[in-house]
């Protein structure tokens, strides 16, 4: 059966970024560098420790800083979406690394990375540049978000192979959110309404883009090797994209269009005998739609991993740009209480 080729506008970007820093740390300093950027921050921001730092995740210290875009470090709440850096120092438990990181926000762009290596490389210390390379940096999760201008009532979605799936509705009775898992943590997919997230966070709805499909894998794998681990085509046949039509396709039974308006067409097969399921297949595969275009996702991807190397000090963005380096450096210092005039940029 023909899939058809409809390959309307679509963005793709790195939406969450988590990793760990292997190796073996003088601790004492990089403790006593937390306790100065929490100090420093209550200074220039006006705000208390308890707002920059708290106890969570069985570390004892996990702080928020700012990236690209200065954050409000008095009501967390304002900052959601705007770029960040989240740092945990010090676990509980002495076979966790000793220093776990995660950006999120979206678009996290080039910038933003520059500047949370500039975090890390003030709270590690001295021996920061033999910590912040490619084979010790060891991603643990990242998230990829496939951004479409159809909304959710415009289209079905399905992820092969996932054994969980779950919808939700809001309010107003329309569905909002699609959730898919091949297994408890290796890889996810949620499909949710943009339009219905901005209208929750009290945001304008600017935006040309209405839906998300959010691809949150763990690929367990150092930053050198994520390039190569994580491409189109390892996922994006997975998901599959059916148009409307199908609720108008005499061949489908009004029970099964009701079962995919209630619970989805992941839900929907689950329920049948693997001959019914196998008829089914056939009678969706006409309302298919090749939705995303492997190539240029790929594209989009490898750039995302270009942006990436800003978090490693052997890279510099001088030669990408004149002032590049020197504008991301003054966000930073910026950030300590520092004007343009305290540094010198090597």
């Amino acid at each position: 059966m023909k899939i058809k080729n409809i390959i309307p506008s679509f963005r793709v970007g790195v939406d969450k970024l988590t990793a760990v820093i292997q190796g073996l740390f003088d601790t004492s300093e990089i403790e006593s560098n937390i306790k100065q950027i929490i100090a420093m921050l209550c200074s220039v921001h006006g705000v208390s420790p308890f707002q920059i730092s708290t106890s969570q995740n069985g570390y004892a210290y996990s702080i928020v800083l700012p990236l690209s875009k200065e954050l409000d470090l008095k009501n967390k709440y304002n900052n959601q979406g705007i770029p960040k850096l989240i740092v945990q120092v010090k676990p509980n438990a002495r076979t966790r690394p000793f220093i776990r990181f995660e950006l999120t926000g979206f678009p996290l762009l080039r910038g933003d990375y520059f500047i949370a290596r500039r975090w890390l490389e003030y709270i590690i210390g001295r021996k920061s540049i033999l910590y912040l390379n490619p084979n010790k940096v060891k991603v643990t999760r990242i998230d990829i978000a496939h951004d479409f201008e159809m909304g959710m009532d415009e289209i079905n979605v399905n992820f092969t192979h996932a054994m969980k799936s779950a919808c939700f509705f809001g309010k107003d009775g329309k569905l909002e959110t699609l959730y898919f898992a091949i297994d408890s943590v290796q890889k996810k997919l949620i499909v949710y309404s943009l339009k219905a997230k901005r209208k929750r966070d009290g945001k304008p709805d600017i935006d040309d883009y209405d839906a998300r499909a959010e691809l949150r894998l763990q690929p367990k794998c150092f930053l050198s090797d994520l390039p190569e681990k994580v491409t189109a085509n390892s996922y994006i046949d997975r998901i599959e994209f059916f148009d409307l039509s199908l609720f108008d396709d005499e061949q489908i039974l009004k029970l099964e269009k009701n079962y995919i308006a209630m619970f989805g067409i992941k839900a929907t097969l689950q329920a049948m005998d693997k001959n019914h399921r196998r008829s089914f297949r056939l009678k969706l595969a006409k309302h298919k739609i090749q939705y995303f275009d492997t190539d240029l996702i790929d594209q989009k991807l490898q750039k995302e991993f270009k942006h990436m190397r800003g978090l490693l000090p052997e890279y510099n963005y001088s030669h990408v740009q004149g002032h590049a380096q020197h504008k991301f450096e003054a966000i930073f210092q910026s950030y300590l209480g520092k004007s343009d005039k305290d540094y010198t940029v090597s």
